[in-house]
This record gives structure tokens, C-alpha cells and sequence, in this order.
């Protein structure tokens, strides 16, 4: 079979952008407002056509409370101690909100949230993503411009409109609605302008999932780029 292509968009444009990632599990029951939270703020972010792009990454750590997160991973628990490094933190917790790779907040924290939302940032580095897909591989194609030395390009699959109903652990009885959950995350070092990453993405319903790709500095992990093409 051939492969088929998929709309795509370039972001290159873009004037100021906002990358959030929400580490957060379905263990915790200080969660639930976050998940809502960040839901808020992509319903609100596609309505008035801003550049924010969302994630949300679940850890697996509170998997021992008597709930197991099917989504979660340990790869994003690593990802989320490696900021806790870059933050000079002794601990990790959850629900915890990182805007652009430099300010950590609690992720149910409106008011701190409302305040960080008011300050978008200029990228300096650009993407440009196209996509094919064949029975469940997405190859993704990129184009990087601007300022991408000692930079790292991270290329998310991130699913929509999910709802898992608990029966055990700190949430009990609840049924909890999740969006940009993170199912697949790649992450490169970047040595050229131009390259291809394949995302293995078979069983999952492609057609409520979004790629988001974002550019870090090596150096404090600040973003400086973002774009995101729906599937």
C-alpha cells in the first residue's frame, strides 16, 4: 500500500507560542482539576486561534495507590525528572505544569497559570512538518530554520477526548476526561536541517490524535518552537 497524505500546516508565521506540558496520573486525585484545567484552556486556545500547544504526559509513580495508568510511562517520569533537575528540585509531584520549558507551577493553579497564559513567547526556531501515514506508521518529514544549535527536536502523538471510568485507587468511582494525552514521544538531537521520524502508531484511532513537535536548547531546556499538524 502507498502511502496516503495528510493535511499538514506550517507554523512558520507563528508571532509568539506557548508549549504546556501537564504531568499528571490517573492515580492522583489532586489531578482531575488539572485535567480539566489544561481542556480549558485547548477548547479556549482553538476557539480564539492562539498558539498553544498542549501535552499531557502521564506519569506512572502513583500506580501502587491500587490504580494503574494505561497511559502512563516511565519514560515521562524521566522526562519530567529530568526538569526537576533543570529546576534544582528535590521532588517530583503531581498535577505539575511546565510553560515553555523554563516555569513550573501547579497545574490546577489558575490564578499562577492565568498569569504565565499572559506571557506567550517569541519563537526563534521553526518547523516546518509534513505527514504520511500507512496502516498505523505516521512518517513525518521536517524542515528546522533559525536558532536550532545544541537544540533538541521533540515530536509528540497526542490523543483527544478520552474518558476512562476508575474503578479503584484515589479516584474511585469517577470517570475522568482527559485530552492531549501523550501516546507516543521522540526525542532527537539535532545535527541537520531536515529528517524524517517515523511514529509507530498502529491501534490507535489516528483520526483524534494531533503530532506536536517542539525545539528545547540542550542547554536549559528552554522552548523556542513549536508547531502541530492534526491527523
Amino acid at each position: 500500500m502507498g502511502f496516503i497524505s495528510l493535511p499538514f500546516s506550517t507554523k512558520k508565521e507563528t508571532k509568539e507560542i506557548l508549549v504546556l506540558e501537564l504531568f499528571t496520573s490517573e492515580g492522583c486525585s489532586s489531578c482531575p482539576p488539572a485535567d480539566k484545567l489544561l481542556k480549558e484552556i485547548i477548547e479556549d486556545a482553538k476557539q480564539n486561534n492562539k498558539e498553544i500547544y498542549a501535552l499531557a504526559f502521564h506519569v506512572d509513580y502513583w500506580d501502587y495507590l491500587g490504580w494503574k495508568d494505561v497511559f502512563a510511562s516511565p519514560d515521562y517520569t524521566a522526562r519530567q525528572n529530568v526538569y526537576a533537575d533543570y529546576f534544582s528540585s528535590q521532588r517530583i509531584y503531581t498535577p505539575q505544569l511546565i510553560v515553555n520549558g523554563t516555569k513550573e507551577l501547579v497545574g490546577s493553579d489558575r490564578k499562577t497559570l492565568k498569569g504565565a497564559l499572559a506571557r506567550p513567547s517569541i519563537p526563534t526556531a521553526f518547523i516546518t512538518l509534513t505527514t504520511k501515514m500507512d496502516n498505523g506508521k505516521i512518517s513525518l518529514h521536517y524542515i528546522l530554520s533559525g536558532d536550532i544549535h545544541e537544540a533538541l527536536l521533540n515530536v509528540a502523538l497526542v490523543q483527544k477526548g478520552i474518558s476512562t471510568k476508575v474503578s479503584a485507587g484515589e479516584n474511585v468511582g469517577k470517570t475522568l476526561l482527559h485530552e492531549n494525552i501523550v501516546r507516543k514521544f521522540q526525542t532527537l538531537k539535532i545535527l541537520n536541517e531536515e529528517g524524517n521520524i517515523i511514529l509507530h502508531a498502529k491501534g490507535l484511532p489516528l483520526e483524534s490524535c494531533e503530532v506536536i513537535a517542539f525545539i528545547q536548547k540542550e542547554e536549559d531546556w528552554k522552548i523556542v518552537g513549536a508547531t502541530a499538524v492534526e491527523l
